[in-house]
């Protein structure tokens, strides 16, 4: 990769950031080690390098980034660490990184355990929303009987014992 002269920066919040990402593909073939850069509004980024290095791949991550924010609702915090996010932002992330995978299973162990009744609540809508758009398989593990019955009750509108479509 080539940095942009600093001349052709433009200033702003950063459009994209990559921070020690690494992906191999079947985990054999590592394309991506340990990338890092920022994009900044504005700035035109050049990515050179062979056929095969993972230029291609940067590209479809960040597109699947941009994504993921939109549909978790994060997109104005996409420039802001981790530590700055409120939990439940965090834990709209953790979600994030999970459909980052593409998992064919989602695999969901306690996932609102940390968060407010509050958020949890909230939390459980958004991955009802979530599940509804791109029907993953879910298996969600938890305690909270309410928070069980809230996971799949509110979508399929019915008291009885519940399994998803």
């Amino acid at each position: 990769m080539l940095p942009v002269n600093e001349a052709a920066r433009v200033s702003g919040a950063p459009t994209a950031i990559l921070s020690h990402v690494s992906m191999s593909y079947d985990g054999r073939r590592e394309v991506l080690h340990d990338i890092d850069f920022m994009l900044d509004q504005g700035e035109f980024l050049s990515i050179v390098g062979p056929s095969g290095c993972g230029k291609s791949t940067i590209l479809r991550l960040i597109g699947r980034i941009k994504v993921l924010l939109e549909l978790l609702g994060l997109s104005e915090f996409g420039h802001y660490y981790p530590r700055a996010l409120s939990g439940g932002m965090r834990q709209r992330v953790a979600l994030g990184r999970l459909l980052a995978y593409d998992p064919e299973i989602m695999l969901m162990d306690e996932p609102f355990g940390a968060l407010d009744a509050q958020t949890k609540i909230l939390m459980g809508y958004e991955l009802l929303r979530i599940w509804t758009d791109y029907r993953k398989s879910v298996v969600f593990v938890t305690h909270d009987i309410e928070e069980g019955d809230r996971a799949i009750r509110p979508h399929l509108g019915h008291d009885g014992p519940a399994r998803p479509d």
